[in-house]
Order: C-alpha cells, then structure tokens, then sequence
C-alpha cells in the first residue's frame, strides 16, 4: 500500500496535481510499525485462536489428520508393497495414485466454486449462504478420508489381492486430503476476515504439527498392532479416528452460525462487516492484539467509497489515531521537500 500511494503522488505530480494519499505505514515512525508487544501479540495470536475458537480447532485437527495420513503413508507404503516384491522405485510410483486423488478432487471444485458464487448473489443476507455454503462440497468429500482408510487397511493384506486395491484406496484418500484442505481454508479466511491469516496459522500448525509427530512412530505402529493382520488392524484405528473427525464437519456445517455467535471475535467482525455495508474489513480493534491501523474505530465509521488501506486528506476530519498532531506534522515535512507544490490538508483520516 505504501508504494502504491507514493506511485500515485508521483503520478500527481507528473500531471501538475496534487494528489494526497499515503499509505499506512508512511505516517507511523519505526518505533510503532516494530512494536515489541505488537510483534509478541501478532505471534501467539494464531496459538490463541487454535486454543479458543472451536472452528479453528475442529477444522484445524481434521486438516492436520488428513497431512499426517499422508506422511505415514511415506513409512507404511514400503511395509504394505513389499509383500507384493515392489522394489524401491515401483513403491516411489505407488505415491502417483494420490496425486491422481489431488487432480481429481481440484477438478471437481469448479462446479462447486460456481454453485457457491451463485448461492453468495442470490441470498446475499443469509449467513448459511455466506459462511457454511463454502463447506458444502466438503460434507461429500470429507468421508472419503475414512472410506479410503478402510479400503486400504483390508486391501493391503498382500496377495491373493491385487495390488491396484490399496492404490485406489490411496486416491480416494487423496481427493479428501485436498478437500478438506480446500474448503476449510476457505471457510476459515470468510469466518475471520482481517484474521484470517492467525486462524489459518493455527491450521497449518496443526498440519506440520501433527504430520511430524506421527511419522516418527509410524514404522512401529503399522508392526506391532494386531498380529497377523498388524498393517489392516493400524489402518482401521486411523479408520475410526477419522470416522470422529469427519462427523465434526457435518456438525460445523448445521451449528456454524451458532458457533460463531458464542464467539466475540467472530461478532465483532460481523458488526464491522455491518458497519461497512457488507464488505470486508482490514482490521478490528480490541480483539486478538489489534493493529494501530485499524479501519474500525470508535466513533466513526469507513466511507462506502474505500476500500484500501491508505491515508486519503479531507479537510475538516480530524479522526486519526493517538499522536496524530505529530504524524501530520512529519507528513507536511515530508510533502515540503519532496514537491513544494503539494501540500497536506490540516485534517487526514485513517480507513
């Protein structure tokens, strides 16, 4: 935003107008951009919203599950194929049939991404339409993580079965690994707007989190459970577990609006929402460790006509965060020097 304002002044200048736009950062010295405390805030916000927001939590658990299938697969595979004499590379190929559950789940988001658009512009005030439609394809596509679970469990008992069994266990696995990853980012960045990068941080913690805990023990558990059966036995726990998680997705799809009502960020963002006519907000203060840019501020309200994040003048208006007298005054040094032309209106406000 910074560049973009100071590419547009240029412009300004280029064509003998003085155009009066800064960005965000340019009115705020180095010592409020680089806040310890901000800095500290911004960091353990995605630990919160992980700990605090069930959304985060249930969802964020499903994504981490289906990554960490995927990394035990990287130990389990070798263990299931060698009992049909797969030498090393043939088991390397094996790997290819979840990419094939990857390009089969990414194509059949297209016409789902449709219906969701036309949903969004035929009930533009139904939070069901705005929020949850975004889950939809999911509630399809997610239990193909346990149906695939359990295809491969009792397919990779070796021979007399073929081979291809497992494998097509392995891409139904596959399409749901990519849906879930998908549609639940998806949901999160509409659930918590200006936040949404600290929701899905916790998401992806949980990913990484859980994906390299559960690989180190993955050789063990497919060996030692169950006897005869160890490998199908291991696969059927990571059945059920799954089975668990699935069934949450279903219930965030038919609670979601309450659950967000029992959340105070999730109001808050709302009534900013409300506050701007519908559209989306860059920031909210007093929640999670605001931002010292915020678009919402008490008293007031941002223009239907902005939509950036950047420091327009407009004689008259004085609302601006504390120590703006000094931010203005370094704001008209600033325009002095650069074009004598250009001068900064006494009042700018912050959207």
């Amino acid at each position: 935003m910074d560049r973009i304002a100071k590419k547009r002044r240029q412009e300004g200048e280029k064509n003998g107008k003085s155009v009066n736009v800064w960005g965000p950062n340019e009115t705020r010295t180095f010592k409020e951009r680089f806040n310890a405390r901000e800095i500290l805030t911004t960091w353990m916000r995605p630990f919160r919203m992980f700990l605090t927001e069930p959304i985060v939590l249930v969802l964020s658990l499903l994504s981490g599950f289906s990554d960490a299938i995927i990394f035990m697969f990287l130990q389990s595979y070798s263990l299931v194929f060698e009992q049909w004499d797969f030498v090393p590379f043939a088991v390397g190929l094996a790997f290819v049939a979840i990419g094939i559950g990857y390009f089969i789940a990414w194509f059949s988001f297209f016409p789902a991404i449709k219906r969701n658009e036309r949903l969004r512009r035929e009930r533009p005030g139904d939070e069901q339409a705005q929020y949850e439609s975004r889950l939809w394809w999911l509630l399809y596509t997610a239990p193909c993580l346990p149906v695939g679970l359990i295809i491969f469990a009792w397919t990779s008992t070796g021979p007399p079965i073929h081979w291809i069994a497992p494998l097509i266990g392995s891409a139904i696995i596959g399409i749901a690994n990519y849906a879930i990853y998908m549609a639940t980012i998806d949901y999160m960045i509409c659930a918590y707007g200006p936040y949404s990068a600290s929701a899905t941080g916790g998401n992806g913690w949980a990913r990484d989190f859980l994906a390299g805990v559960l690989t180190l023990p993955a050789t063990p558990f497919f060996t030692n459970i169950g006897g005869k059966n160890h490998l199908a036995n291991a696969s059927t726990i990571l059945f059920c577990i799954s089975l668990l998680l699935v069934i949450s997705v279903y219930v965030i799809y038919w609670k979601g609006p309450v659950l967000r009502k029992r959340s105070p960020f999730a109001q808050q963002l709302s009534a900013a929402r409300d506050e701007t006519g519908g559209r989306r907000v860059s920031a909210l203060p007093g929640i999670y460790g605001s931002r010292a840019n915020s678009i919402a501020q008490q008293g007031g309200s941002m223009p239907a006509s902005r939509r950036g994040s950047v420091v327009r003048g407009l004689p008259g208006e004085h609302r601006f965060h504390a120590g703006a007298g000094e931010r203005r005054e370094g704001m008209r040094e600033r325009a002095q020097r650069g074009n004598s032309a250009s001068q900064v209106p006494a009042g700018i406000e912050q959207h």
